[in-house]
């Protein structure tokens, strides 16, 4: 079964809903597809806390514009590139924000 969960990038609560959708849905052995990894979360901190919550469910998390794919398996080099990456996309974020007020 194949389900798409959409979400426009957004301040606050309104982005909660289909996030905490996602969470309650994914299953071990399902994929989730995310565009780039800015647009998972609004910190580094909130990015580890997701994408380490979702591979110790057995799901996993595929970052199509960083062409990344994380399974929870414990390599170093994977945590590494998820920790680096993630700050730099917590950063691209947080200056968009700016840019945009």
């Amino acid at each position: 079964m194949t389900r798409c969960l959409r979400a426009r990038l957004q301040a606050g609560t309104a982005r909660q809903a289909p996030l905490a959708e996602l969470l309650r849905f994914a299953r071990d052995g399902d994929t989730v597809v995310v565009h780039s990894m800015d647009r998972l979360a609004r910190n580094l901190d909130d990015f580890r806390a997701l994408a380490q919550g979702l591979t110790r469910k057995g799901v996993r998390v595929e970052f199509v514009k960083e062409h990344l794919v994380f399974t929870g398996e414990d390599y170093p080099m994977a945590n590494l590139m998820l920790s680096v990456i993630g700050a730099f996309a917590s950063h691209r974020l947080y200056r968009t924000c700016i840019c945009d007020s």
